[in-house]
C-alpha cells in the first residue's frame, strides 16, 4: 500500500506565535515506507531505493523556508491534493544566527581588521568553550586531526561539523551586517555537512533566497595554515 505524507500548520519563523492556523504545505508520495528516528529525522522510501529525508527543527519539521507544526501520513489521495516534486536541498534545515539571552544583539567589536580575532569574540559570546582554543584546536589542527578533534567530537558528528563551518561564516555575515548596516536576521547561513564528502555552505538573504556566497570543503581539510592563511579566507567570506 502506497503512503504519502502531507505538511501543513506552517509558519515562516520557527518563533513565531500564531494566533490562528498556519498554511498548508506540500504533499509527497507515494512512498512504500515511512520511518522516524528519534523523533528527529523522517524517512521516507521506495523499494527502487529512492528516499527522501525530512528534518524536526524547533520541534516542527521543516522544508522550503517553512516550519510545519503538523504532518499527516496517509494512503488515499484526494484529486485536489496532488504530489508535490521533493527537492533535496529544499530539506536542509538552514543556521541561525546563536544568541546567548545576557548578550543577544552584541556587535562584533572593531578589532583592527583581525577577523580571526572577531571570529574568537564571536565563540566566546555564542558558542562553547573558548574562542582562542576552539580556533587554535579545530581550525589550525594538524590533517591528521580528521574531520573533528577528538576532544570536540559529540553525540552527532554530523552537528560537530554543522558547528565547525558553521562559527566564521555566521561570525563574517554577522560583522558584514554591521558594516552595511543591515539587521544580522535578515542573513540565512545554510550548511549541509558531511564526513564521507563536500559539506556545502552558502550565506543567503532570508526573504528573498538571494545567494550572497557559497562553497563547499571536506570537513577534514577545512583547516588553515596559520593565521595570515585563515584571515585570507575570513575576509573571502
Amino acid at each position: 500500500m502506497a503512503v504519502y505524507i502531507r505538511l501543513f500548520h506552517a509558519r515562516k519563523d520557527p518563533n513565531e506565535d500564531l494566533d490562528d492556523w498556519g498554511f498548508d504545505g506540500p504533499v509527497f508520495g507515494p512512498y512504500d515506507w515511512a520511518h522516524t528516528t528519534y523523533a528527529m529525522h523522517l524517512k521516507l522510501g521506495r523499494k527502487d531505493g529512492t528516499l527522501h529525508e525530512l528534518f524536526v527543527d524547533e520541534d516542527m519539521l521543516y522544508y522550503g523556508g517553512a516550519w510545519y507544526g503538523d504532518w499527516s501520513v496517509f494512503s488515499d489521495l484526494s484529486e485536489d491534493a496532488a504530489p508535490s516534486v521533493y527537492d533535496k536541498e529544499k530539506a536542509v534545515i538552514p543556521e541561525r544566527l546563536p544568541e546567548t539571552p545576557e548578550k543577544s544583539g552584541e556587535e562584533c567589536p572593531d578589532l583592527s581588521g583581525d577577523h580571526v580575532a572577531c571570529l574568537m569574540e564571536f565563540i566566546n559570546r555564542v558558542g562553547r568553550g573558548n574562542g582562542q582554543e576552539y580556533v587554535r584546536d579545530v581550525y589550525f589542527c594538524d590533517a591528521d586531526e580528521g574531520c573533528i578533534p577528538d576532544a570536540y567530537i559529540g553525540d552527532d558528528l554530523l552537528a560537530d561539523i554543522r558547528e565547525k563551518f558553521s562559527y566564521p561564516l555566521w561570525a563574517m555575515a554577522e560583522k558584514a551586517a554591521v558594516e552595511s548596516g543591515i539587521n544580522a536576521s535578515e542573513l540565512e547561513v545554510v550548511i549541509d555537512p558531511s564526513y564521507e564528502d563536500r559539506t556545502t555552505f552558502l550565506v543567503r538573504l532570508r526573504d528573498t533566497g538571494r545567494e550572497l556566497y557559497y562553497d563547499s570543503a571536506k570537513a577534514w581539510h577545512f583547516r588553515f595554515d596559520g593565521r595570515e592563511d585563515f584571515n585570507a579566507f575570513l575576509r573571502e567570506v
